[in-house]
């Protein structure tokens, strides 16, 4: 089974294929988030694939973790800009989560 990361609108993403959970509290509370032949840990920010750790730094792990748990909901740049940076950081965000984007495709060998 193949996903990918699709733009939905100039400032949203979407993560497919949907990760099916009854709802919020049920997503906050699952530690491990099954997808394809990956796994992604939570509470670590951890990606794996067949069990065997898969590299990613910490802002594109957050980035994966925020689209996982709103799986199926369209999340906006600025609630990704939220949940990377916070509200205190200054940062270039267009670029930055487009390099985010970028690193997890590749984590997850995504050839879009």
């Amino acid at each position: 089974m193949h996903w990918t990361i699709l733009t939905l609108a100039a400032n949203s993403w979407m993560l497919y294929p949907i990760v099916r959970v009854s709802n919020n509290e049920d997503r906050v509370a699952q530690r491990r988030i099954r997808f394809a032949d990956f796994e992604f840990d939570c509470e670590t920010n951890s990606l794996f694939r067949a069990g065997v750790v898969v590299k990613l730094e910490p802002q594109p792990a957050k980035l994966l973790r925020e689209l996982l748990l709103h799986s199926g909901e369209i999340v906006t740049r600025d609630q990704l800009c939220s949940s990377i940076w916070g509200s205190r950081t200054y940062v270039d965000f267009e670029q930055g989560i487009n390099y985010c984007i970028r690193r997890v495709r590749l984590a997850l060998d995504d050839p879009a």
